[in-house]
């Protein structure tokens, strides 16, 4: 019987500290107030990305405006990285509520273009998939597609205008997480650790 208990007392912790790493590992709204600036924890294929969304030129956004700035060139990946953020990022109180996006608040409380860059066509042009977050009584009956490509001037300031905002990707690091394998062996190591302290006290008692 105790041989039992040790086993499945080991089981317990190593099941529930598996759990609470899992639960952890998703997306992190970044605010500040009421304004969402930004996540962390943003799946896009089998990495994991952080995001913000910042106000102005695309050279000062991203360093330089060319396509070796942007964190893909490529706009199949551009738009799985639009569409994560419709949805991972703009869910619950942020889906369907564009005035609280940093860089479309107040001003345009019914729309907001989040634009994902990911090349220059063209001198002076700027190719990227927005992601379109819309206010719940603007939605009812219109066409609006909730992911398009846009063409933007390069030298165009965003802070400028209240329904557009980049957003600034940048990869995470990676963070090992166990093997279903790796899972089995620290099962049985704790099981036996734990029989062994308990052979122990057991021995000691009879000695």
């Amino acid at each position: 019987m105790y041989e039992f208990s040790g086993f499945k007392t080991a089981i317990t912790g190593l099941v529930l500290c598996f759990a609470s790493a899992l639960a952890s590992a998703g997306v992190v709204h970044q605010t500040q107030g009421n304004t969402l600036t930004g996540a962390s924890g943003v799946k896009v294929g089998e990495n994991s990305y952080s995001v913000e969304f910042v106000d102005g030129t695309c050279a000062s956004v991203h360093g330089a405006c060319t396509s070796g700035s942007f964190i893909t060139n490529d706009s199949t990946q551009a738009k799985l990285f639009a569409q994560a953020l419709l949805d991972q990022v703009f869910v619950g109180m942020y889906d369907n509520n564009p005035s609280l996006t940093n860089g479309c608040a107040l001003q345009s409380p019914y729309l907001c273009y989040v634009h994902t860059a990911f090349t220059t066509p063209w001198p002076g042009y700027t190719s990227a998939y927005s992601a379109l977050n819309l206010a719940v009584e603007f939605n009812g009956g219109n066409d609006l597609a909730p992911l398009q490509q846009d063409y933007l001037l390069s030298n165009d300031d965003l802070s400028k205008d209240d329904s557009r905002v980049w957003a600034r990707w940048s990869q995470e690091k990676a963070t090992p997480v166990p093997e279903p394998t790796s899972l089995a062996l620290l099962a049985a190591a704790g099981a036996a650790l734990t029989w062994s302290q308990r052979r122990r006290r057991e021995v000691k008692v009879v000695e």
